[in-house]
């Protein structure tokens, strides 16, 4: 009933303007590079960012917010502490 209606774009517009607004430097996510595209993300460079698990190194996507450059972030990702 909702497909096509560009729900999940808007939802992560309205967010990224958040994140934009807050100071922080970059969203990461596990995703497909061509949808993503369109809010800004970009694939990291091979072995930048690891991830926990099975994760296709190239389905690992940043994007950079407030001016950040995305070669500076590289490690590890886990979770936060008392996230889970």
């Amino acid at each position: 009933a909702f497909k096509n209606q560009h729900i999940g774009s808007t939802l992560i517009s309205r967010a990224l303007e958040d994140v934009d607004k807050s100071g922080i430097a970059f969203v990461i996510l596990v995703g497909d590079e061509p949808y993503y595209r369109r809010h800004d993300f970009v694939t990291t460079a091979l072995d930048q960012i690891k991830c926990p698990g099975p994760v296709a190194p190239d389905r690992i996507l940043i994007r950079p917010a407030n001016g950040a450059d995305p070669s500076t972030i590289i490690g590890q990702i886990r979770a936060l502490q008392g996230a889970l």
